[in-house]
């Protein structure tokens, strides 16, 4: 008003959204002040107070004006949370979101123990898979970053026991670096976090019956695997736990065959009549257990359906190593079977051949386990099956062919003796040649020996 030199001024209020956080353990609240620049927001953004020692395990909206999408598990904080402006007034309101804690994390752990043999009380080559059940304090344990420690704690502090080392004797074998899995699954008890073990490994040397060789992995693996792919080919009675192993087992039902770990495995050699080897073959090993071997030509029986059926390995293996749990996807057979079919398909290219199988396990008692088809003696033995063979024959030519040339010259000396006048003297000095040289092939010998085996 100019008149009176007044002014009006006139003020536009706008209602700002207030939203409550809190939590169902303690009165700790926050506000945050929605600015309207996005409806599209994390439970970050919202600046819940979480005390030390807990974790979320979902958001309640005590409001009806907010849109919670799909629950991140692992990440609470990023789930979305919308604002939905239908459900929004013009007065002033405060919205009210809620965190649910816990400072729990249900956890079941499926891991091998050591089995004692019921005959000596000592522990043997075989493990058992146990389960764990239980919860643990968030404020201890990430249960999406367990380590094997971790893991080992775990099961320690509810059992007494430790479960990150395997002592099989001479074969040491621990939870494998980085082989912790954890899958939430949904139980008839709720949400719980099942956690799979993977082991590491060991291995055997494979020597062919010509001497050359490899080395083979070999996994701790499910007996009922082998029992269910392998029994149908052979006797039952090769699958008995007392038949297995006498000395570990004293009775046939004494552990459940989906439960009984130990390292199976299964190798096959290839031999062909082309091959002067293959005639003089002898199967040995060191380290294994062997229960059950056979004899097929290509084509027959159990390698017929091993062809026809390539698929099985993928299916069985998938992975190298031992994966404990998964009860929903089946057993994991481990790599022994999958390297083992894998072998045995790369066979299947020469249609020319008999194959000798041989179902085995590590027992343990070496570090340097070993089969064999050219008789090996030991780890280190690489001669040729035909070397092993034949040089003790050639040896035992060379050897007659000396004896008789040595009765030849001592005839010849004898002759002439008999035909001219020998002083007393002289026999004696041709008894002494004839010492002398018997002697001198006794340390000869294994010259000889050679140079005639390599000349024949």
């Amino acid at each position: 008003d100019s008149a009176n030199k007044t002014y009006t001024v006139n003020f536009l209020y706008k209602f700002t959204t207030l939203i409550k956080t809190s939590n169902n353990v303690n009165e700790d609240f926050s506000y945050y002040v929605f600015d309207g620049t996005s409806l599209d927001k994390t439970a970050n953004d919202f600046n819940f107070k979480i005390p030390s020692g807990y974790r979320v395990t979902g958001y309640s909206d005590l409001s009806n004006a907010f849109v919670i999408t799909e629950f991140n598990k692992q990440y609470p904080g990023q789930t979305k949370i919308y604002l939905d402006e239908a459900r929004l007034n013009d007065e002033v309101t405060v919205y009210e979101l809620k965190a649910n804690l816990s400072d729990k994390w249900p956890i079941s752990i499926d891991y091998l123990k050591q089995f004692k043999s019921q005959i000596t009380g000592k522990g043997s080559c075989f493990a058992t898979m146990e389960t764990f059940t239980g919860e643990i304090r968030v404020a201890d344990y990430d249960v999406y970053n367990l380590s094997a420690e971790d893991v080992d704690a775990i099961i320690y502090e509810g059992t007494g026991e430790s479960a990150q080392f395997l002592d099989f004797n001479d074969l040491d074998i621990k939870i494998a670096e980085k082989g912790v899995t954890v899958e939430l699954r949904n139980t008839t008890e709720g949400e719980v976090y099942f956690v799979t073990l993977e082991y590491t490994r060991t291995f055997f040397k494979k020597i062919e019956s010509d001497g050359t060789y490899d080395y083979w992995e070999v996994a701790l693996t499910r007996f009922s695997d082998w029992k269910e792919l392998f029994s149908k080919d052979s006797n039952s009675s090769n699958w008995n736990l007392t038949a297995l192993a006498p000395d570990v087992f004293k009775y046939s039902d004494a552990v459940e065959h989906d439960k009984l770990y130990g390292f199976f495995s299964v190798m096959t050699f290839k031999e062909q009549v082309s091959n002067i080897d293959s005639w003089f073959k002898e199967y040995t090993s060191g380290g294994a257990v062997t229960f059950f071997s056979q004899q097929k030509v290509r084509g027959d029986g159990f390698y017929k359906f091993l062809e026809n059926n390539k698929w099985l390995g993928p299916v069985l293996g998938g992975t190298i190593g031992l994966l404990v749990g998964h009860p929903i996807k089946g057993a994991i057979a481990g790599a022994s079977i999958q390297f083992s079919l894998m072998s045995l398909n790369e066979y299947f290219n020469d249609a020319n051949g008999t194959y000798y199988s041989y179902f085995f396990y590590l027992d343990g008692t070496s570090a340097k386990n070993y089969v064999a088809h050219n008789g090996a003696d030991d780890y280190y033995d690489h001669e040729s099956a035909s070397s092993k063979k034949t040089t003790p024959i050639l040896e035992l030519i060379t050897m007659v062919l000396l004896i008789i040339g040595a009765l030849i010259l001592a005839g010849f000396l004898i002759k002439i003796i008999s035909k001219i006048d020998v002083k007393p003297i002289q026999i004696i000095l041709y008894v002494a040649v004839m010492i002398g040289l018997v002697v001198a092939v006794y340390f000869a010998w294994p010259t000889m020996s050679g140079i005639v085996t390599s000349i024949l």
